[in-house]
């Protein structure tokens, strides 16, 4: 994965807690396009 969209998604998921936001891998997927299931995958490291 290109290394602009694990940092993009980084950022996205920090500002979410910053906010005191909390988001499930369903929102994460809805906002990046992605599967649940990619989400649920990849959440161990992959995306960050």
């Amino acid at each position: 994965m290109a290394e602009h969209l694990k940092f993009e998604r980084f950022c996205w998921f920090d500002r979410q807690l910053r906010n005191n936001r909390y988001p499930t891998a369903s929102h994460f997927a809805r906002h990046f396009a992605l599967s649940t299931k990619t989400v649920q995958r990849t959440k161990r490291g992959k995306f960050f």
